[in-house]
């Protein structure tokens, strides 16, 4: 993961399964913007696994709503 000024760059493979592709921001995570990566952190350690999250991402300059698990 990386930070960006108007969200989170995500690599990990466990993301590109759920339909995250490498060089997307995540801008908004769980229905919260993201402003940073403790966010996305805070988020992460109150899911539990199977859980289902909405995240839009920008991606070639487009917001594309996803659902993770």
């Amino acid at each position: 993961m990386a930070y960006e000024p108007n969200g989170l760059s995500m690599t990990l493979r466990t993301a590109a399964k759920a339909g995250v592709k490498k060089g997307d921001v995540i801008v908004v995570f769980g229905g919260d913007v993201v402003r940073g990566p403790a966010k996305v952190s805070e988020k992460l350690r109150a899911s539990k696994p199977g859980d289902k999250v909405a995240l839009d991402v920008r991606r070639d300059g487009r917001v594309q709503k996803l659902t993770v698990e």
